[in-house]
């Protein structure tokens, strides 16, 4: 059984790549150079793509898998204790890959998995899903 999860992309994601796509060209363009400005807004974007598109969740059999910046990290869901759905900027988690205000903090049973006592947070599209899913291979998964 393998399931994929898309991350839930806010506007402002969009927003503050643009920004930075549009100053890497605006800046250049005013002292004359324009082809560097050309250069620096295209790597931007492609380094902005690679951060957007690297955001991917995956439930594999018994393993949460949590994928950013084409890196996968593999948590067993019998380890998980703790999902609770926040909400703002603060991000605490060891492991975070969020693309959302809305996230998901995953509190684990066991701090010597990810080597780090932090929770785990990620921001799944549908959440609910997300979690019965968890829930389904692991019913002691308490939801806050």
């Amino acid at each position: 059984m393998k399931i994929d999860f898309a991350p839930k992309i806010d506007w402002w994601i969009y927003f503050v790549c643009g920004i930075t796509v549009l100053a890497c060209i605006i800046g250049p363009a005013i002292d004359g150079d324009t082809l560097i400005g050309v250069f620096l807004a295209l790597s931007m974007l492609v380094l902005w793509i690679c951060a957007i598109c690297g955001v991917k969740y995956q439930i594999r059999e018994n393993k949460l898998g949590i994928r950013k910046f084409f890196h996968w990290t593999w948590i067993p869901i019998s380890k998980i204790a703790i999902i609770q759905k926040e909400h703002g900027v603060a991000v605490q988690g060891s492991v975070s890959a969020v693309l959302s205000l809305d996230r998901l903090r995953i509190t684990l049973t066991d701090k010597s998995v990810l080597k780090s006592s932090m929770p785990v947070d990620i921001s799944p599209k549908d959440t609910d899903r997300f979690i019965a899913k968890l829930q389904e291979i692991n019913p002691d998964i308490v939801e806050k």
